[in-house]
């Protein structure tokens, strides 16, 4: 095996005993620089394409194409529609707080969001179909919270409207619209009403005279704030129907919204629907009818493909470091196995740099990323990924925030962190921030090394409902975890497959 010690860090190549041009013993002193030489020695283009070469010989296989992303699936989208693919819409208020807030910092749009909201701030009706935590609720929220700004600043004081309603089925969804609501107004002027059934037997010193430019309720009590608070229903210019998959044909959900749609129609109000809703299996779908009728218009679909649910994680048992190599081999240059974009996390950069030289040597096209890089050296490691130059990189865990998340099929821890192994839950699974399908997540753990791991790896498969592989109980008993029944864990987890 090659010794990574002998790595130049500033030419930032390998060099071995074998190389006929290396000395070690060879001083440097009355060295001259020569510039014409150097140009002729490092040809740039000439090593970009050796590595384009590189990639097609290992690549070369016809049958083994890598698999494609999973776009949205839509219908009905307007003509001339484009994505936003950025966050130039938004107001600066608005903007500052999205983009300000650390712990929910959004640097990019997922790919519903960048349906969702032209649609919005062009008043189309629309369905949103997608998974639990695709940004669906931040999809519209985003843009309609920028936009009830907008109008209210342009618009004479004391304005009587525009009016948003966002309605629930569950008084549980309240909570999260209203955490992302205040986040996104904070400092802004824009009124806002949240109340459940229980803040409405109690609450009787509402104001009517106050002027509110967006209330979210649940059904029921929706249609009742608008009556007993006699809101001026003429301004009511968007409504939101979260949880739309409870809609199903005769359901309290859909009578609840049927007095709502009676009462808006009694008064004249037409308002641009919006249907969020989960993906329900066939027998299940809620009532198509009964959303074209609410909407009176024309419902753009969009449909998210599954998430988490289309992520396969296994955890491999090792007993050494040659069985961690030999994984990772297997899985990126095995017999019949086809080429993927690839992350591989380590804990160290000399563990990058000797996985990098190890999969080079093998004919995988790789490159490497660590905390101990300079800024260009990193920059290039991306580039290289971006372009698919590369199609693996090796990144130690304080580098996952500078990887682009757009396009991961295979992940390869090849230890846990050394950090707490919790923490690096949701960081992992945004790898694959844009929908996908065929991913895989490959967890290597030595059975010696790792059992200190193993009950935060079973808490992990736990959460993304996977099986829990029998050894890895037996490290955590081993470990001596006393705060979970793993026994009983690892029954309900074959039960649920």
């Amino acid at each position: 095996m090659p010794d990574v010690s002998l790595h130049d860090p500033i030419s930032g190549k390998y060099k071995f005993g074998f190389d006929s041009d290396y000395d070690e013993g060879a001083s440097s002193v009355g060295y001259a620089f020569n510039e014409e030489e150097a140009s002729v020695e490092w040809d740039y283009f000439a090593e970009r394409q050796a590595r384009h070469d590189m990639m097609e010989e290992s690549d070369s296989e016809e049958e083994l194409q890598p698999c494609k992303r999973l776009d949205i699936r839509c219908k009905g989208l307007p003509s001339n529609f484009r994505p936003q693919s950025s966050l130039d819409f938004l107001q600066n208020i608005v903007k500052r707080n999205v983009t300000s807030d650390l712990k929910h910092y959004i640097h990019t749009l997922r790919r519903v969001q960048q349906y969702m909201i032209p649609l919005v701030l062009s008043e189309f009706a629309f369905l949103s179909m997608g998974p639990t935590g695709a940004g669906k609720t931040s999809g519209y929220l985003i843009p309609l919270v920028n936009k009830l700004i907008e109008l209210k600043e342009i618009e004479l004081r004391g304005r009587k409207g525009p009016v948003a309603l966002v309605v629930t089925h569950t008084e549980n969804k309240i909570k999260h619209i209203k955490e992302l609501c205040y986040r996104y107004s904070r400092g802004s002027s824009l009124a806002k009403y949240f109340t459940t059934k229980e803040d409405m037997e109690k609450d009787s010193s509402f104001n009517p005279n106050y002027v509110v430019d967006l209330i979210c309720a649940s059904a029921p009590v929706m249609v009742n704030v608008l009556c007993k608070y006699h809101v001026p229903l003429k301004w009511v210019k968007f409504l939101v129907i979260e949880e739309f998959h409870f809609c199903a044909t005769n359901s309290e959900y859909m009578e609840r919204l049927m007095a709502l749609n009676n009462l808006l129609t009694a008064h004249g109000v037409a308002p641009v629907c919006m249907f969020i809703s989960a993906i329900v299996p066939e027998e299940k779908m809620f009532d198509i009818n009964f959303m074209m009728e609410m909407a009176k218009t024309r419902v753009v679909r969009l449909i998210a493909p599954p998430m988490l649910e289309e992520l396969s994680v296994s955890v491999l048992p090792c007993k050494s470091t040659r069985d961690h190599c030999y994984w990772v081999l297997r899985l990126l240059a095995g017999e019949g196995v086809s080429p993927r974009k690839t992350v591989i996390l380590v804990n160290k950069p000399r563990t990058a740099h000797f996985l990098t030289l190890l999969l080079t040597y093998q004919g995988i096209s790789s490159t490497y990323i660590t905390r101990t890089d300079s800024l260009l050296a990193a920059e290039d490691a991306i580039r290289q990924w971006r372009t698919e130059e590369c199609r693996t990189i090796v990144a130690d865990y304080d580098s996952l925030k500078d990887l682009d998340y757009g396009f991961v099929e295979l992940c390869i821890l090849f230890e846990p962190p050394d950090a707490d192994f919790c923490s690096f839950h949701k960081r992992i699974l945004d790898l694959s921030a844009k929908l996908h399908y065929r991913r895989r997540l490959y967890i290597l753990l030595d059975t010696e090394l790792d059992a200190g791991a193993a009950s935060c790896v079973i808490e992990f498969l736990e959460k993304i409902n996977q099986i829990v592989p029998r050894f890895l109980v037996d490290m955590a008993e081993a470990a001596g975890d006393p705060s979970r029944d793993l026994e009983e864990t690892l029954s309900s987890s074959h039960s649920e497959s």
